[in-house]
């Protein structure tokens, strides 16, 4: 049964992984079952509810914000980033998930802007720059 789980894991989080950043043009009308939006939610929560390893909840973590950010969910995204406190064990990750971690601060960031949240943009790109 842990072999199959961990195959499942994997699973979805490749089809995480190629579904993140594709934009959804009938986001905003559709919230549906068959929308991005749900399909990114119910492959991140079976990897936050049965993943143990740091990695892959990660990275499914990571590619969620970006997704909200994206379709200009920003309080989602941040919520999320909030909740998660990546920020804090970052710097312990693989050098990929680190990039995954600055585009998706990065896409936060742009998203706030787009909403007209100068303020919380200008603090999310600032720490991107400011960071080493």
């Amino acid at each position: 049964k842990q072999w199959y789980q961990r195959r499942v894991r994997g699973t979805y989080l490749r089809e995480i992984e190629h579904l993140y950043y594709k934009v959804d043009y009938k986001a905003d009308e559709d919230n549906g079952p068959d929308s991005s939006k749900a399909k990114m939610d119910q492959l991140c929560k079976y990897i936050y509810r049965y993943d143990s390893t740091d990695r892959i909840r990660t990275r499914a973590m990571l590619c969620h914000i970006y997704h909200h950010a994206l379709h200009n969910r920003w309080s989602e995204g941040r919520d999320l980033m909030l909740m998660s406190h990546l920020q804090q064990s970052i710097s312990h990750a693989d050098i990929p998930t680190k990039i995954l971690h600055n585009r998706t601060m990065v896409q936060l960031g742009l998203c706030a802007f787009r909403k007209g949240l100068i303020q919380h943009a200008h603090t999310t790109l600032n720490e991107i720059q400011s960071s080493q």
